[in-house]
């Protein structure tokens, strides 16, 4: 049979053959995506550029991206916003392109601020397209600008950290990008000499997003390194180029997002450093004259919320104090899947570290009927299982009275065989602090080389205690007891001894109370000891006794800082037992 081709007007001008079915519309559609290699974690898609007045202008790229099936149309690309006219988009011409389905093309942004402009600049970069689910896609521009070269010339890590995307906060808002001289955290910091990571089936990146230093030409330079333990073990990171010997900046340096070599990632199987080119750690105990040269911060996002297992790791050279400008942009580093290995204790204004003995306190160290004291831990001594004897311990609520019984035993000397040091956990790191307890008399159970008192410190090896003490039961004293075995060549003092000791002025059944303290100043990094005997109140003064300044600073000012009460007594004497009044924690 024949067939005629029939021509069927169909809406749209459409022609199909007699007797066919009617062709289908394509479903071929584009889609569109914007982003760049400068947008950090957390941070809504944005280009970072940097610039100084050396330099005059720079220039970055934006990645529009085809996921779809049919080709995107680019229709335009327009910049807006405070300082918008400092960014250029020069390429693609009149910001028009074409991009194939799975393909992808660049689009170039100059930065060229005037030369009055302020060092943080910001806009938007808006681009069109025929994607009908996203006919427009905003992207953020930002731009650090240096109105000189180094020092006083740079932005401030707070600038910089805007500038990238984070409202971290690392410094006070002032005139000039210095940070801080001293160890005590600042605004957002957050005290961690090790690290571990968040997840250990993945990697750690330590990716430097920032560099401003001194002109350099003998490079490569600025090695960074990360170790378990010790810096001869340590292994090699990242490393930046030299600058020009014409003395302009390279491309390692005076800017966001400098030239490296080397890797960024490593996959530690325990609590990492990390270290300088200059050996300097982040464990501050380690570095000699070094004061406090890296600084870390929680990445927040533009909403001021903590960006998960994120960190801004702020790095300032100088190993001694007179060689250093403070200012902690000399290296910045994003370092991600990691968390400080130390969790943060109680504050010391908080409850938690405040005890009166009135009431039981549930899920702590408890006594020999099974009520909680208030402490949170027992230190613990060189004979395992052998520190905590709970038969020894008795609240009194009703008196509100702790009464502990000196077992044979104590962390003076290498015996380190202490029984019932009961302790609090603080966080020392960020607060002057003083540590305080009261014991109750007659007094004139001491006797021997018994001692009950007061002690501060990491572990039984490294502590200093503040204890009353008597021979004959008449004669009362309270002396100072320092040991610091640190795990460096800085101090070995693995026995401990009395640096201080000073008789009361009454005698031991004459001590109705007697109260004892330690100060701990972070920013000094000392610990001062103090006592008072028979004090009316509050306002009555102390006498101070002695002052020590641990070299293993950050484990004595740790995030998980260790304080609390003990007493002991020597094998051959009879069993004694102190009535403690309070233990408290208070900021100083």
């Amino acid at each position: 049979m024949n067939r005629r081709l029939l021509l069927v007007p169909l809406v749209g001008a459409a022609l199909v053959a007699a007797g066919a079915l009617p062709a289908v519309a394509s479903t071929s559609t584009p889609s569109a995506a914007v982003s760049t290699r400068t947008t950090l974690p957390g941070v809504a898609t944005r280009l970072v550029l940097t610039t100084n007045t050396s330099e005059h202008s720079t220039t970055g790229t934006l990645t529009v991206s085809n996921t779809g099936s049919a080709t995107l149309h680019v229709t335009g690309i327009t910049v807006s916003g405070a300082q918008a006219s400092s960014f250029t988009v020069t390429s693609p011409a009149g910001g028009v392109a074409d991009v194939a389905a799975g393909s992808h093309a660049d689009v170039t942004v100059r930065f060229q601020p005037p030369a009055d402009s302020p060092i943080e600049q910001y806009a938007t970069a808006t681009v069109r397209t025929d994607d009908a689910a996203h006919p427009t896609i905003s992207v953020g521009l930002a731009g650090a600008f240096a109105p000189g070269v180094e020092g006083a010339g740079e932005p401030s890590l707070a600038q910089l950290f805007r500038v990238l995307g984070y409202s971290t906060s690392p410094a006070p808002e002032g005139t000039s990008n210095y940070v801080s001289n001293n160890r005590a955290p600042r605004h957002d910091e957050r005290i961690s000499p090790y690290w571990v990571a968040a997840d250990p089936s993945h990697a750690v990146q330590l990716r430097p997003i920032g560099r401003y230093v001194t002109h350099e030409t003998s490079c490569p330079c600025g090695r960074t390194r990360w170790a378990l333990h010790y810096p001869d073990l340590a292994k090699d990171l990242v490393s930046f180029p030299a600058d020009p010997a014409s003395g302009a900046f390279g491309p390692g340096n005076e800017r966001l997002f400098p030239a490296y070599s080397g890797t960024t990632t490593f996959s530690p199987d325990g609590a990492f450093q990390l270290f300088s080119d200059a050996g300097i750690s982040s464990d501050d105990g380690r570095n000699a004259n070094a004061v406090h040269d890296w600084r870390f911060y929680p990445a927040r996002d533009a909403h001021g919320g903590f960006v998960p297992d994120t960190w801004l790791a702020a790095f300032d050279i100088g190993t001694d104090p007179s060689d250093k400008n403070w200012d902690y942009q000399d290296a910045i580093f994003l370092l991600t899947n990691a968390r400080p290995w130390l969790s943060t204790a109680a504050v010391p204004s908080s409850s938690t570290v405040k005890l009166d003995f009135s009431a039981a306190r549930a899920g702590t160290v408890a006594d020999a009927s099974g009520q909680g004291t208030g402490f949170s831990s027992v230190q613990a001594n060189s004979h395992w299982g052998t520190a905590y004897d709970p038969s020894l311990v008795h609240l009194d609520t009703g008196a509100g009275l702790l009464r502990l019984t000196a077992a044979p035993g104590t962390f003076v000397g290498p015996a380190d065989d202490q029984v019932d040091a009961l302790q609090l956990a603080f966080d020392a790191s960020r607060y002057r602090s003083r540590v305080s307890t009261r014991l109750l008399g007659p007094v004139t159970s001491l006797t021997l080389g018994d001692r009950a008192g007061l002690f501060l410190g990491p572990d039984d090896s490294n502590y200093v205690a503040v204890e009353a003490s008597s021979q004959d039961g008449r004669t009362l004293r309270v002396s100072t007891t320092y040991e610091a075995y640190s795990r460096y060549p800085y101090e070995n003092n693995p026995h401990g001894k009395v640096i201080a000791s000073d008789v009361l002025p009454v005698s031991a059944a004459d001590v109705r109370t007697l109260d004892l303290r330690l100060s701990a100043d972070v920013v000094a990094g000392r610990l001062i000891t103090e006592w008072r005997v028979n004090a009316a109140d509050d306002s009555a003064p102390w006498t101070s006794q002695a002052t020590v300044a641990p070299r293993d600073v950050m484990r004595w000012f740790s995030t998980q800082g260790r304080a609390g009460i003990r007493t002991s007594r020597p094998s051959t004497a009879p069993a004694v037992t102190t009535a403690f009044d309070q233990v408290r924690i208070d900021p100083w």
